[in-house]
């Protein structure tokens, strides 16, 4: 027996489990309004944004200087042309977060890992999260 075996969180099981019903249920991608020219928002994107990163980021309103970073950030951490003194709204942030995940991070690991979408939901989640720390 592996004195250190691998295993997942309560937490990622249930993120996990609750994508997996929410797509069998709906039919498809559950009605997730689209994030770019895809007809719409893949799991593992879903799975990546709403169980990884945003409980690590955290949801700011008001851009505010990391003192940290040395930049001024937003919503879930986007750092992307923020300036200081600017608002978006909740929906505003989880449309900005899915649309730089999918684009950003998810797409190129399309592109360049064979058989990426083949992989688990949520390995390839792990793997977009990874990618964006």
């Amino acid at each position: 027996m592996p004195i250190n075996k691998i295993t997942s969180s309560k937490r990622a099981r249930a993120a996990i489990a609750a994508v997996l019903i929410s797509v069998t249920a709906g039919g498809g991608w559950f009605g997730f309004r689209e994030v770019t020219k895809s007809p719409a928002t893949p799991p593992a994107v879903i799975l990546a944004t709403d169980a990884l990163i945003k409980p690590w980021e955290g949801l700011v309103l008001k851009s505010h200087w990391d003192r940290y970073a040395k930049i001024w950030d937003i919503c879930y951490g986007e750092t992307k042309n923020i300036t200081a003194g600017m608002t978006k709204t909740k929906a505003e942030c989880e449309d900005m977060l899915k649309r730089r995940v999918y684009n950003d991070y998810y797409m190129p690991l399309v592109k360049r890992v064979p058989g990426f979408t083949d992989f688990p939901i949520s390995v390839q989640a792990t793997m977009i999260s990874g990618r964006r720390q």
